[in-house]
């Protein structure tokens, strides 16, 4: 993504996170995603260094997690 406004002209807020590396899961057990990299971040959603595996809506709307 390389602006902030779509192809309909709407101004998109938008984030896409991933892991790097791999991350060891155990069975049984609720485990936070660790996501370090970033391929954009266009409001600031996602923090590499602090709580890296959450996603925080600064902005009113509607939101699609894939």
């Amino acid at each position: 993504m390389t602006g902030q406004t779509g192809t309909s002209g709407i101004n998109v807020r938008a984030a896409r996170v991933y892991a790097s590396g791999t991350q060891s899961l155990a069975d049984s057990t609720e485990t936070a995603l660790a996501f370090d990299s970033e391929s954009y971040d266009t409001d600031t959603m996602h923090d590499n260094a602090v709580n890296n595996s959450r996603l925080t809506c600064v902005t009113a709307g509607k939101y699609i997690i894939e």
